[in-house]
C-alpha cells in the first residue's frame, strides 16, 4: 500500500509532496513493494518529483541506494527509462553504480 507521499510522487504533485514532508512524512518511507517516493518517481518517469526530492534532501534522508521488491534502486529505474537528468542528479548525490 502506498502512503500519501508515494501517491504525490507518483503523479508529479511536487507542491503536495513538499507539504506532506513538511507535515512529517518522510521521503524514505517505503510502500509494500519496498519503494521510497524517489523510487516511485523514477519508476513512473516523474522527472519533476525525482529532481525535487534529489534537490531538497540528502542521500541518507532519501535512502538513495535502497533496493526495492524487484531488486532495483532509483538509479536502475531512471536508467531503464532514459531519465538522463535524474540519472545525473542521482550520480551527483552519490548513488552507487
Amino acid at each position: 500500500r502506498n502512503r500519501v507521499v508515494h501517491q504525490a510522487s507518483c503523479w508529479g504533485k511536487i507542491e503536495v509532496m513538499g507539504m506532506l514532508i513538511e507535515a512529517g512524512a518522510k521521503p524514505s518511507w517505503i510502500n509494500a513493494l519496498e519503494q521510497t517516493a524517489l523510487d516511485i518517481a523514477a519508476q513512473k518517469k516523474q522527472i519533476l518529483s525525482a529532481n525535487y526530492l534529489l534537490q531538497r534532501y540528502s542521500a541518507v534522508e532519501l535512502d538513495l541506494d535502497r533496493v526495492d521488491y524487484w531488486s532495483k534502486t532509483a538509479l536502475h529505474w531512471a536508467s531503464q527509462h532514459g531519465l538522463t537528468d535524474v540519472v545525473a542528479n542521482l550520480l551527483k548525490k552519490g548513488a552507487n553504480v
